[in-house]
């Protein structure tokens, strides 16, 4: 892979969105700006108005507007928050404010935006940032809204396991549906929209389109492989007829709409010396829907293919918990906890990845230049930085001739063994993978 570095925040990341034909990165940080990127890595603009951090970006289906959302998380439900509207070049086109919000979706022809907010309401906005309609049928946070694909249908979701099914001009359809005990906090169409999949603590239920629950997948009693903790994450095949769920019980499951449970992935713990499973953070499946790919607690990111078999294992080095989403990869880490917190998104073409690095403040957007195959380096090592130590070293642990000037060096992250660039970029190109010889770990990721 080919990386490009993305400088210009001063503080760490909050969130990132690819613009829908996957050309522009917008970038949202807790120095208060969104910044918008092309590929090749140039700052086209930097947009400032926001005065506190920006939590919810969503590009409209066109590309053309970009919505953004100031705080409104949790724990600050006093705090209005506030929204803008931007052109795609930048351009501020509107901003107000509403009650903190929880939520945030485009219709899918992209004439209006939805939020959901902590005072039980969704309104509907028009793309001047108008007020169109405001909903009140909730009896609590609205904290997840999906669009059905084709008809335009809208579901929301409450905590307390309650699910809204709202007509294509927005009028509320019917009471809501207990299809799991528990919260509910994130609901998603399928992409054919005949099916909706609704999750919250270990488990999830399916709908059909009009709203009737079909089944509970992952009650322990119903399934010998059941998710038993919360689940983190849940993603579509692109042909609608496979559901993958990662949990914290250390597994992913493969389901098919009928409920049964077809696959249980699981990955041992690096850190651990494999004496136990990992958390997978996040999964993704591919625009094709060959490939799926999920990152792992261990800094490990991983794929698979159709018949399971683990096609390719990738180490990030810095990388504690990550998510994997519909468009680049990208990976940022949370201030509070000193952790990663995650995002991980394909490019709709699935040819780019896009990663944060909180410590020097910046995105790096990485290229693939080969297919996934067996293990893997993402970054060249021309890009490393060398400790002083190492600079001292005489000679190459791989070939053994003498370094005849610091820039021929490249140095192992885990146990700072040294060795010539030209060694390791040698078997980046041939090879697709680097193990250092000295301690078994997959080579450098990030500077």
């Amino acid at each position: 892979m080919q990386s490009r570095l993305l400088e210009g925040h001063n503080k760490g990341v909050r969130t990132l969105a690819w613009a829908p034909e996957g050309k522009l990165l917008a970038s949202a940080s807790s120095d208060n700006t969104i910044r918008i990127w092309e590929r090749d890595g140039e700052c086209l603009k930097v947009l400032e108005g926001h005065k506190k951090e920006v939590h919810f970006l969503a590009w409209a289906p066109d590309g053309e507007l970009l919505v953004s959302v100031e705080s409104g998380r949790e724990g600050s439900d006093d705090v209005p928050a506030v929204v803008w509207l931007w052109h795609r070049n930048g351009e501020p086109k509107t901003w107000f404010k509403t009650s903190p919000v929880r939520a945030l979706a485009w219709t899918p022809n992209g004439e209006y935006f939805a939020t959901g907010s902590v005072d039980n309401a969704i309104r509907l906005w028009d793309r001047n940032g108008k007020l169109i309609k405001v909903l009140r049928e909730h009896e609590g946070t609205v904290y997840s809204l999906a669009w059905a694909p084709e008809s335009g249908l809208l579901v929301s979701s409450r905590g307390e396991g309650e699910i809204l099914f709202w007509d294509k001009d927005w009028n509320f359809t019917r009471e809501y549906q207990k299809g799991m005990k528990g919260s509910i906090t994130r609901i998603k169409w399928s992409p054919n929209g005949e099916f909706l999949a609704s999750f919250g603590g270990g488990r999830i239920a399916l709908w059909s389109k009009e709203g009737k629950p079909l089944r509970a997948l992952t009650f322990e009693e119903k399934h010998a492989h059941a998710h038993t903790e919360d689940i983190i994450d849940i993603k579509w095949s692109p042909d609608s007829t496979l559901l993958a769920s990662a949990s914290w019980d250390r597994t992913i499951l493969i389901w098919d709409t009928n409920g049964k449970c077809l696959k249980m992935i699981q990955v041992a713990d690096l850190r651990s010396g494999s004496q136990f499973f990992s958390v997978p953070r996040s999964i993704s499946w591919s625009s094709d829907g060959k490939t799926i790919a999920s990152t792992f607690n261990d800094g490990t990111l991983r794929f698979w293919n159709r018949e399971w078999e683990c096609i390719g294992t990738g180490k990030l080095n810095f990388i504690r918990k990550t998510r994997i989403s519909v468009t680049p990869l990208a990976i940022f880490r949370e201030e509070d906890t000193g952790d990663y917190d995650d995002k991980a998104l394909w490019s709709p073409k699935g040819n780019a990845l896009a990663a944060w690095e909180r410590k020097n403040n910046r995105i790096i957007i990485f290229n693939w230049v080969t297919t996934i195959s067996g293990e893997f380096a993402i970054k060249t090592p021309e890009k490393i930085k060398i400790s002083e130590k190492s600079k001292k070293t005489k000679s190459c642990t791989i070939c053994f001739q003498e370094f005849l000037t610091v820039d021929e060096l490249s140095e192992c992250h885990y146990c700072g063994t040294v060795y010539h660039s030209k060694c390791i970029l040698k078997w980046v190109l041939e090879e697709g993978r680097v193990i250092c010889p000295e301690c078994n770990n997959l080579f450098i990721i990030v500077v």
